[in-house]
């Protein structure tokens, strides 16, 4: 078998060949061989180049492995291969949210001569898909990690730029992304959820204060959220809606204290002009000028109350009445009273199987207290400790002559609280389970702040300016905003999305032909996911070098 061409002589204009696939047969009446034509190609200069690359592999496929190897090009070569598909979704979401038309617009009144707006889209995809430092970003992630020939010649000093306009803008930026937010998604803003964490720095000593400037210290030592008293930190806020989409974020220095931001942030939220909502705070966040605060704006609020030092709340706890049930884990009751002339309305909120945590809990560290106290007579330092320890201090009190014991009083009052919480608001129309269920989506934002520490990395920060600081954070934002609404869309993890999208890879090739950029197939789940985006798989071939 084998191809065979035949010429057709034209006497008005060129000769045609054509193209046929061909194979000898022996005539036996004859006594000699016959060419048969066993298939018609066409034309040679109309051949469908598709139909007979489609044959050949067809064909080779029942070939043996090594002579399937064979038939490939001799001079065939395979440079490198890097991710792809991670930062082609993520420009999409990019896009699709106007980002780049932001800052591009903003860029537009400076005299920018390096791409300023790819810069930061870099460092934002950079810290969704594998997050370093920025000089890691342009020294190895862009030339050996990823290709996205956008950003493929950003230097450090292009990033640093990035970081010192996205500072300048924070503002207009947070105002345009939450209209585009409300206006793209028909974003839910009725009940907003706010709170803070702490980001430390692996430094000995506190920023120094500026008289100068008028201006104090950012990096303070606080209360550290993630137990690291002993070194200074920052504050993190952020609101976040029901979906779990970040509306705005705050960076406090790092002694501020979680009541103090309550004002800021309210108004704050206010000059973004969203309808009436309902502000979702925790414990922190509750005094008596924050709540004067919040209704002075005729602001309807949910927060959680302290039941050991709120006597408001204490009295709630201890009122008579029937817990309704709103799921197994969630039992209610409510209690108005008055505080001077405002009526505050109490939801006692009860958890069956927590009680019972709480019990063993407090049990073991009964066991602990009385074991400590029976080593030694006297005060002595591990006593002193116990005393002061945030949970062992609650069970126990100093009596005059000296001695450490257990208050029974206090006792009495923890086995109260058991497997209970207490939530004020000033809305009185919602059912007190929904004001209850209200409240525990709060713990939306702290994945959200999980998801910041551990799935994008916020820390450590390698910087020490204040305007760095800021951009830096509003990176991780940035990013968490476009994880979220992947997650949104795929209904899966932004773990498991950046896993799946993983294989997905643009590779370069050289062949006799050409040399080329050429994208891997996608199998059918990168299809999957890249569908519920409404965006088309890669182009085989991206460039031809």
């Amino acid at each position: 078998m084998f191809v065979r061409e035949t010429t057709s002589k034209r006497k008005g204009g060129p000769d045609v060949t054509y193209l046929h696939l061909a194979h000898n047969a022996w005539d036996s009446e004859q006594k000699m061989t016959r060419t048969k034509i066993l298939h018609s190609f066409g034309r040679k200069d109309q051949l469908d180049i598709e139909a007979i690359r489609r044959l050949i592999k067809s064909l080779s496929s029942y070939l043996p492995t090594k002579e399937q190897l064979s038939l490939l090009p001799k001079d065939f070569k395979f440079f490198w291969s890097r991710s792809f598909a991670h930062l082609y979704l993520l420009d999409h979401l990019w896009r699709k949210l106007s980002l780049d038309e932001f800052f591009l617009s903003e860029l537009k009144r400076r005299s920018f001569e390096v791409p300023i707006e790819r810069a930061i889209f870099a460092m934002v995809a950079q810290r969704a898909i594998a997050p370093s430092s920025k000089l890691s970003l342009c020294q190895d992630w862009i030339k050996n990690a990823v290709y996205f020939p956008e950003i493929d010649e950003l230097e450090v000093q292009h990033l640093y730029r990035g970081m010192d306009f996205l500072f300048e803008h924070l503002e207009a930026l947070e105002t345009n992304l939450y209209n585009q937010l409300v206006d793209l998604l028909s974003l839910d803003v009725s009940v907003i959820f706010y709170d803070t964490t702490s980001i430390y720095f692996e430094i000995e000593e506190e920023d120094e204060d500026e008289e100068e400037e008028e201006t104090s210290g950012f990096r303070k030592r606080g209360h550290s959220k993630d137990h690291r008293n002993d070194l200074p930190q920052v504050i993190v806020g952020m609101a976040i809606n029901r979906n779990g989409y970040p509306i705005r974020h705050w960076v406090f220095p790092g002694n501020t204290t979680d009541v103090t931001t309550v004002a800021r942030v309210v108004k704050d939220l206010g000059a973004l002009r969203p309808r009436q909502f309902v502000f979702v705070g925790d414990r922190g966040m509750v005094s008596k000028r924050n709540i004067d605060f919040l209704e002075s704006r005729r602001l309807k609020y949910i927060l959680a109350v302290k039941g050991r030092s709120d006597p408001l709340a204490s009295e709630a706890v201890s009122k008579k009445g029937r817990f309704i049930k709103v799921k197994e884990s969630l039992w209610v009751k409510e209690k108005i009273l008055e505080d001077e002339a405002r009526k505050m309305r109490y939801i006692l909120c009860y958890n069956p199987k927590g009680a019972k945590k709480d019990q063993e809990k407090r049990k073991r560290a009964l066991s602990f207290i009385e074991e400590e106290l029976s080593h030694s007579q006297g005060l002595t330092k591990s006593k002193a400790k116990l005393l002061t320890h945030r949970t062992y201090g609650r069970y126990l009190k100093l009596s005059k002559n000296g001695k450490i014991g257990l208050d029974k009083a206090k006792l009495r009052t923890e086995a109260r609280l058991d497997g209970k919480y207490i939530l004020s608001t000033n809305d009185f129309s919602l059912p007190p389970g929904e004001i209850a269920q209200g409240y525990k989506d709060l713990s939306k934002i702290e994945t959200a702040f999980q998801s910041m520490k551990h799935v994008l990395d916020i820390r450590p920060v390698n910087h020490t300016k204040e305007q760095r600081i800021r951009a830096h954070v509003c990176i991780c934002v940035l990013a968490y905003l476009l994880s979220t609404y992947a997650e949104n869309t795929c209904l899966m993890s932004w773990k498991k999305i950046r896993s799946c999208l993983g294989g997905l890879h643009a590779g370069c090739i050289s062949s006799p032909e050409a040399t080329f950029i050429k994208t891997t197939e996608p199998n059918k789940e990168q299809r999957s996911i890249l569908r519920k985006f409404s965006i088309k798989p890669p182009p085989e071939i991206l460039k031809i070098l």
